[in-house]
């Protein structure tokens, strides 16, 4: 899984947070690009995203690889290992 906008990091805590609250702690978690690429605008933040989410708790880890050159290297595996097909949620950049 991957985050944008704005505070990554943040966004990709909180992620991983809900994900094993959900029982899915076994999902990677890295984090995006904080501005867009190649569109004019930001990524909105308004600041009550995950509110309350993290109190309380240490940190959840997230990985420490920027999500780009995680996907690249993925991408990079899926050419020396073909796989059946890579799901996307949101806008496609391929």
């Amino acid at each position: 899984m991957t985050t944008v906008s704005r505070d990554t990091k943040l966004r990709a805590r909180i992620a991983r947070r809900l994900l094993g609250l959900g029982g899915a702690s076994e999902v990677l978690v890295f984090a995006g690009e904080e501005r867009p690429w190649g569109e004019k605008g930001v990524f909105m933040w308004h600041g009550q995203e995950g509110e309350g989410v993290l109190a309380g708790v240490e940190a959840p880890r997230i990985e420490a690889e920027p999500a780009p050159r995680a996907i690249a290297g993925l991408l990079h595996a899926e050419a020396l290992a073909p796989h059946s097909g890579w799901p996307t949620i949101g806008k496609s950049i391929f």
